[in-house]
């Protein structure tokens, strides 16, 4: 199935909501988002719902830039602008006082570095050695009163998602499961809406 704006924004949370950290508490509630993932199959309406009732943070984000820039809310520019970043984000960082951007939403939750390492959107190039799938690419770290991207950062994942992963994709990296296979633009606009949201809060 095609990656859709709702199966991003699936893929995107599903880690997290299987940690218990976000997402519905009902089990047929969260099968229909597995399904929805997994299978390619389920009602998208009542998937839609769901984000909207039982995400309602994530949700909002979603709202404040479809209506920033007259879109769906689950148009997959503004799923993607959330969750890695692009050019719907723009006039956010030029206004400096808000970003609806994942890393905002870590960074302000203010639950430690594990949490905010765990639960940023990495990115960077795999290794595969035979049935292991491991990773290279960026930790926050703490400089000072600032927050700043280290790398290299080595780990294992696991890529349940995209199970035909090799050795040298780029992929994006959430709760430590391979999300997307992300082309140059895409990797690209993850690390400068990434780059440009640390800078603001380490301005502010």
């Amino acid at each position: 199935m095609e990656n859709s704006g709702l199966k991003l924004s699936c893929l995107y949370a599903l880690p997290p909501h299987k940690k218990g950290y976000c997402g519905p508490k009902e089990n047929k509630k969260s099968s229909l988002i597995v399904d929805f993932v997994e299978k390619g199959r389920g009602d998208m309406d009542k998937i839609k719902e769901i984000f909207v009732n039982d995400f309602p943070v994530l949700a909002s984000y979603y709202k404040i830039i479809a209506q920033k820039n007259n879109l769906d809310l689950f148009n997959k520019e503004v799923i993607r602008a959330y969750w890695t970043g692009n050019n719907l984000l723009d006039s956010f960082f030029d206004k400096g006082k808000f970003i609806p951007f994942h890393l905002a939403h870590v960074l302000t939750s203010k639950k430690g570095m594990d949490f905010a390492n765990n639960c940023f959107v990495n990115w960077g190039m795999t290794t595969r050695k035979k049935e292991k799938i491991f990773f290279t690419g960026y930790q926050l770290e703490r400089s000072g009163k600032k927050i700043v991207l280290d790398f290299p950062f080595f780990g294992k994942i696991l890529n349940e998602f995209i199970p035909d992963l090799e050795t040298d994709n780029n992929i994006s990296v959430h709760w430590g499961k391979a999300i997307e296979i992300l082309n140059q633009e895409k990797a690209r606009n993850l690390e400068k809406y990434t780059r440009l949201t640390l800078d603001f809060f380490n301005q502010n």
